[in-house]
């Protein structure tokens, strides 16, 4: 981890090997077979499963890069793979000491696992949430800031919203909805910016942004209903 608090991971574009993970994510090699783990949950080769570590990040169950900008296409195959090879039935023809019950178990608990981690890092702002705090970021609780006069403009503009609607003044509402989409959309390439090129105080400066997202989403939301009715 630099001095900013990001964390520098293997080049995109290939698999990030288990011994490349941090420490406590998971064998580097399958104990069944002595494979190379692609992930560090299930065996590629023997089909070989294991627990799923407390301090496992998202990224790392889907054994890639821990970054904010990622392949969907990447993902999307290998959320595939995953799915094959934790479906509870690929244990029936697995030789193991161990119960297939406990196998089955197990494969289903991954399973549960899995698709939280996809749905995380399928949505750009989740992600970006799980990846400030894996790289030791603060949250949401711990750090409420907004950008300067930020509150007082929101509170300005929902009064206007309000009226608006009870004036039905729906060029008002089409202008906000234009405005609100381009900041919000400027926001979010702030935040992948400051992902890629980290700098001194880059972590802070994610989460006021990730907290503005969160106002922005509301009001849009409120708009496109307004728009909508």
């Amino acid at each position: 981890m630099g001095e900013s608090g990001m964390v520098t991971r293997p080049e995109s574009g290939r698999t990030k090997r288990a011994s490349e993970r941090l420490p406590g994510q998971g064998p580097s090699t399958c104990a069944a077979c002595g494979a190379e783990l692609v992930y560090p949950v299930a065996c590629t080769k023997c089909g070989a499963l294991y627990r799923e570590s407390p301090c496992q990040d998202a990224f790392t169950f889907f054994g890639i890069d821990v970054k904010f900008d990622i392949d969907p296409t990447d993902l999307e195959r290998r959320f595939l793979e995953l799915s094959r090879l934790l479906h509870p039935d690929k244990q029936i023809a697995r030789q193991s000491p161990e119960p297939l019950s406990a196998r089955k178990t197990r494969a289903l608990v991954l399973a549960a696992s899995m698709n939280q981690h996809y749905a995380t890092l399928k949505a750009p702002m989740k992600r970006a949430e799980h990846l400030l705090r894996a790289l030791g970021g603060p949250t949401a609780d711990k750090d409420r800031r907004t950008p300067p006069n930020f509150l007082p403009e929101m509170l300005e503009v929902r009064e206007e919203i309000e009226d608006a609607k009870a004036a039905k003044n729906r060029p008002l509402l089409e202008t906000r909805l234009r405005e609100f989409e381009q900041r919000d959309a400027a926001t979010r390439d702030r935040i992948a910016k400051l992902f890629a090129t980290p700098a001194p105080g880059a972590l802070s400066d994610i989460r006021v942004e990730l907290n503005a997202i969160k106002y922005f989403v509301n009001i849009l939301d409120e708009l496109r209903s307004a728009l909508a009715s």
